[in-house]
């Protein structure tokens, strides 16, 4: 979706994003680090500020969240039926919404376990992808002026909108503060370490999603169209 808002400009959007997504979870990372607890941004702002506007983020974080959510599981339904056309993207998308729903009041337990596996599958796929995929990119198609903002800046502005989604996960620790060990330190060292290491991941990944086949055959398609062509 990205290529097909700013072309290869999806590489540069991808190299910001982090920066951006550390100034915007800032001042999250300072709160978690002096006053580490349960419940994270939602505790603070209603103590410190009171419950009625405790109340109102907890409203504005709950539908932002849910769009998120809704995002993730969109993303499995299109790239489950890339590899099995007879399934429907939603329907797909909507039974793994229930599963993981399902498996999270189990516990904090099981879904930390299921989350580890994930994790697991998910960089050694990505990864696999990029070390195929990265002597195929053709640099000068990547960075030629052409393609870098292929529908003008005000369309790479909404896509670096789009890609905060993928970088601001860390700001979520701060939510079991009074559950990790050093908190303090641990929480503010975590959130900006995964988020730098999450953005050069992504820019390896879009340089490959971007650069090997002509924009118009990958825009708004899953990264499985480029594997296709670069993995045996």
């Amino acid at each position: 979706v990205a290529i097909g808002m700013t072309g290869t400009g999806v590489v540069l959007a991808f190299l910001l994003s982090p920066f951006l997504t550390i100034i915007s979870i800032f001042p999250v990372a300072v709160l978690s680090s002096a006053v580490p607890t349960t419940g994270g941004p939602y505790r603070y702002c209603s103590r410190l500020m009171g419950k009625g506007l405790g109340m109102i983020y907890l409203m504005l974080h709950t539908t932002s969240f849910g769009v998120a959510i809704s995002q993730y599981a969109l993303s499995f339904g299109l790239y489950f039926s890339s590899i099995v056309p007879s399934v429907n993207q939603h329907v797909a998308a909507m039974v793994v919404l229930t599963l993981f729903f399902i498996m999270n009041l189990r516990g904090a337990k099981t879904a930390a376990l299921l989350n580890k596996i994930m994790n697991i599958a998910l960089l050694g796929g990505l990864a696999l992808f990029i070390v195929y995929g990265l002597p195929h990119v053709d640099m000068s198609y990547v960075l030629d002026s052409k393609n870098l903002f292929l529908h003008g800046t005000f369309a790479f502005v909404s896509t670096l909108a789009l890609l905060s989604s993928a970088t601001a996960g860390a700001q979520f620790i701060a939510e079991l503060g009074g559950e990790a060990k050093d908190a303090g330190r641990t929480i503010p060292k975590v959130m900006i370490v995964s988020t730098f290491g999450v953005g050069v991941f992504y820019v390896l990944i879009a340089l490959v999603a971007a650069g090997i086949l002509p924009i118009p055959e990958v825009a708004n398609q899953p990264l499985t169209f480029v594997a296709k062509a670069t993995m045996p």
